[in-house]
Formats: structure tokens, sequence, C-alpha cells
């Protein structure tokens, strides 16, 4: 008998082309987000670089959630992190990190 976790899961995804169209991978990614929020909801997350100024990415300023308190430690300890939704279908959550 498997044990509950008070634990929440989710399913994070990292890789260099969210947010950042550099070539097929990209593509990919953008065309699951739908079906990955569908199954993970709120819980679905995903990392990526930092490269100034984008106009796929807007910035979330303050929100009360775990990831939004995560990405505020991380710049408490000097880490350039930004957190917000990507502005593709699904809106997904970002973290992008310089």
């Amino acid at each position: 008998m498997k044990e509950k976790s008070n634990q929440t899961e989710f399913l994070i995804e990292s890789a260099w082309e969210v947010c950042n169209q550099v070539g097929g991978i990209y593509t990919v990614i953008r065309s699951k987000i739908l079906s990955q929020q569908k199954r993970w909801g709120d819980n679905y997350l995903l990392v990526g670089p930092y490269f100034g100024a984008n106009h796929e990415f807007e910035e979330i300023e303050h929100e009360d959630s775990p990831t939004f308190r995560a990405c505020q430690k991380m710049r408490d300890s000097g880490i350039e992190v930004h957190y917000g939704t990507w502005l593709v279908s699904g809106r997904p959550k970002v973290v992008l990190i310089n």
C-alpha cells in the first residue's frame, strides 16, 4: 500500500529553448504545453535562460506561490532570476535564469 505524501508534485521542464526561439525543440515544447497543463495544471513549470528583454515573456511582480517564493530566495542570494508567464498558448509559468 502506497503512503500518501503531503507534498505537491510538480513537472518541471528545463530547456535552452524556453522563451528562446533558436531551433526545433522550441516548437516541440510549445506544442505540448496545453496537454501538460491539462494533466499538471498550475504544477507545470518551465525553466530556461534569461537574455534580457523578451517579447514572449511577461514578468510577475508578486504571487503567493511556492515558485515565486523560491525565486525570491534565489534573488536574495544573488542569482538573477525572473518569474513570469510565457506569452504563448496556455501562458505557462516560467523561471528564466541569467
